[in-house]
């Protein structure tokens, strides 16, 4: 019986180290400095294919597409200067490096992979392995102001939540007292 419990008892704590393998870090994302045309973000997180990735910024922090009118110009939030934005079907979306997304929109990339929009929520899994960068998407960089705050959550693939791990353990318990009564 000690041998099963014992057995148990490494099984479990394996799985419980691998659950605890996520990471989560807060970064600014600046609209001058990080914009896509001057210097995206390195985050300085790695992954690999197929990482658990959550993106989070507060709805409510703004940045600006043209410092000379902050107050009364082109801000929006890290969703960008979408259609519903007073300033929207002024802006629209911009293209470059292949992709369109909303100016003033976050933006991720992994590596040299392709962009993908981040803005105030993403949930997703990494398409290729490399490190993070963060930018404001934008064409003319030198009018930008402000900056918004990331939330930024990864993991491996495949981690085993909490619920199945009592399950997995349970179960083993089970066939060790099965065993035990043979």
């Amino acid at each position: 019986m000690r041998k099963y419990v014992l057995t148990l008892f490494v099984t479990m704590l394996a799985l419980g180290w691998s659950s605890s393998a996520f990471a989560s870090i807060i970064v600014n994302v600046d609209a001058f400095t990080n914009a896509s045309e001057n210097s995206p973000l390195n985050t300085g997180i790695v992954l690999n294919a197929g990482d658990t990735l959550n993106i989070t910024v507060d709805p409510t922090q703004l940045w600006s597409a043209n410092f000379y009118a902050p107050d009364s110009g082109p801000t929006s939030n890290a969703n960008g200067l979408t259609p519903d934005n007073p300033y929207g079907s002024t802006y629209g979306l911009w293209t470059e490096f292949g992709a369109s997304f909303y100016y003033g929109a976050l933006v991720g990339q992994i590596d040299s992979g392709s962009y993908f929009l981040v803005g105030t929520n993403f949930s997703g899994t990494a398409a290729n392995a490399g490190e993070l960068k963060l930018m404001y998407w934008d064409g003319y960089f030198w009018d930008n102001a402000g900056y918004v705050t990331a939330t930024i959550t990864t993991g491996p693939a495949g981690v085993p939540e909490p619920a199945t791990i009592l399950l997995f353990g349970t179960g083993l318990a089970g066939l060790g007292m099965m065993r035990r009564k043979n």
